[in-house]
């Protein structure tokens, strides 16, 4: 190996010098003894060639033991640390080997999952582009839009849906949450209570008042009574109103106040309902108490008709002009 060459050169050098020096001394000393140079001077320079053989002899001794300590101990000790890396490294590129193989299956899977998440995120967005394109939904209809659902007539207001309306709020399927109501033509959903049921029919017509605008006057007519009751007790009306020109500020959803005429009788005779009593036995049987000046009062028979208020007319056994009493008699 390179390095037991250089130990060996650099132990040579040691030892050519050494010989050098020697020869030299040598050479100056036959000299010396040939020549009649002075003893002192003689002296001098063998003792300066002396010291250069001295001090070669030395470097020659050092070198031969750094030369021993190379072969011996440095040399084998790189040598067997560089098999000994060498073998590392073998079993590193071994190791390496067989796990670059998992590593490459394995960043080749995470690159096909990245795919499909990136191919899923693309459907999603595509998705919900068109979902957001799709929100744009022209009205079907010209009218007064409200937040909320509108059932018989009644707005049911968006205090329900405010949560829903703010960032991030959520809608259910199909839920309704937003209803446009034609503002023309108008009319009124009202509910009839069982008792007047034979007196509205069909094309009756009659006054309303708003109360949101009690000075516009208005007039509707009947289009529909429900054949069957809508609620316990309540039927149905559908009542179309006929709108003035002049009539401003009127919605869908607002409330009004409904007047018809059912009954007119000119000649009608009206006395106060509390005024009318019912036999126990028949309530069928109506009577009252005629008054008679000195005399005890009269019970009197009589047939009613309509009822208005805390009013009743009297059809029959009561005249014009007779006093009747409001309470019973005491006797």
């Amino acid at each position: 190996p390179y390095n037991k060459r250089a130990a060996a050169m650099s132990l040579k050098n040691y030892e050519d010098t050494l010989a050098y020096a020697q020869e030299e001394l040598k050479q100056l000393k036959k000299m010396y003894e040939a020549d009649d140079l002075t003893e002192e001077t003689e002296e001098i320079i063998l003792v300066r060639a002396q010291r250069t053989v001295d001090r070669a002899k030395f470097s020659l001794e050092g070198a031969k033991i750094r030369n021993e300590d190379a072969l011996k101990i440095n040399i084998p000790r790189e040598d067997l640390e560089t098999k000994e890396k060498a073998k590392r490294d073998e079993l590193s590129s071994r190791a390496l080997r067989k796990i670059q193989p998992i590593e490459l299956e394995k960043k080749q899977l995470e690159s096909k999952k990245l795919a499909e998440q990136h191919k899923k995120a693309s459907e999603n967005l595509a998705r919900l582009e068109t979902d957001r394109k799709a929100m744009a939904v022209p009205s079907p209809t010209s009218g007064v839009l409200y937040r909320g659902t509108f059932e018989k007539g009644k707005w049911s207001g968006d205090t329900a849906l405010k949560a829903r309306f703010r960032k991030g709020g959520m809608l259910k399927p199909n839920e309704i949450f937003m209803t446009v109501v034609e503002s023309k033509p108008l009319f009124v959903r009202a509910s009839l209570p069982e008792a007047d049921l034979q007196r509205l029919k069909k094309g009756c017509e009659g006054k309303m008042k708003c109360k949101a605008f009690p000075d516009q006057k208005l007039t509707g007519s009947i289009r529909e009574v429900s054949s069957v009751p809508v609620s316990p007790g309540k039927f149905e009306l559908l009542i179309d109103v006929a709108m003035p020109k002049e009539a401003r500020g009127i919605l869908p959803g607002m409330s009004c106040q409904l007047q018809f005429l059912v009954y007119e009788n000119e000649e009608a005779i009206v006395v106060p309902a509390s005024a009318v009593f019912s036999e126990r036995k028949d309530e069928d049987n109506k009577f009252v108490y005629l008054h008679r000046e000195g005399k005890k009062p009269k019970k009197q028979t009589v047939k009613t008709g309509e009822k208005s208020g805390e009013n009743i007319e009297i059809l029959e056994g009561l005249k014009a002009g007779k006093k009747i009493l409001a309470e019973k008699p005491k006797n």
